[in-house]
């Protein structure tokens, strides 16, 4: 008969656990505030020095807003464009409820052991997260980077299986959202998670070094 313990309930689960959610923290919150920015996307076409006009502002502000729920899509969009606009609109709300939970995991696994005053805990568990989390964004960077249309073709025939996702390069979609506008959103928000996943290496680490000083 398997009995419960507490001490195996909190290594081989909760600290996995608090450690997986900081990943998905650190991936999703960049990814949700690029994708809901239209000023980023501004910042882009200037500096590929793409003539933005108010035409073109008012097509993208029209789909930054659907996204966000808060109206339908310009008449002017084809109906298979409209059709996969709604597919990534449910992702995007997908991903934004994911990052919910794994945030109210993240601080209720926190906060239960710094109420136990468990900070050598908390510490070690974040320095193997933060280490894991570095680790998953150089693969992740390493892959895609090395042929990234590969990667985002890849992305889009797994998340979007209908297949509805491949336009004419005459598309008013792929016109104001070139791969080259994705591909700069993907190093922004890699390279947000690397870096905070690197400070919180770097004083997990040096916690750890300091606590066993204290203890020699």
């Amino acid at each position: 008969m398997i009995t419960f313990s507490y001490r195996r309930f909190i290594y081989h689960f909760l600290l996995p656990l608090f450690s997986g959610s900081l990943f998905f923290l650190l991936l999703l919150s960049p990814l949700v505030y690029y994708s809901f920015s239209s000023g980023f996307y501004t910042e882009y076409m200037i500096h590929q020095w793409i003539v933005n006009s108010e035409l073109s502002s008012k097509y993208v502000q029209n789909v930054y807003m659907f996204i966000q729920g808060k109206n339908s899509l310009d008449s002017d969009f084809s109906l298979a464009e409209k059709s996969h606009m709604e597919d990534v609109k449910k992702l995007f709300c997908l991903a934004y409820l994911i990052e919910i939970i794994t945030g109210v995991i993240f601080l209720s696994v926190l906060f239960v052991f710094a109420f136990q005053r468990k900070f050598r805990l908390i510490v070690r568990w974040l320095f193997r997260g933060s280490l894991f989390s570095m680790i998953l964004f150089f693969l992740i960077v390493s892959v895609s980077f090395i042929h990234f249309e590969a990667t985002f073709n890849l992305f889009h025939s797994i998340f979007f299986p209908q297949g509805n996702w491949s336009f004419d390069a005459s598309s008013m979609l792929i016109s104001f959202f070139p791969v080259g506008f994705f591909e700069a959103i993907a190093i922004r928000i890699f390279s947000i998670g690397t870096g905070i996943s690197s400070a919180v290496f770097i004083f997990g680490l040096l916690a750890i070094i300091y606590s066993k000083k204290r203890h020699v």
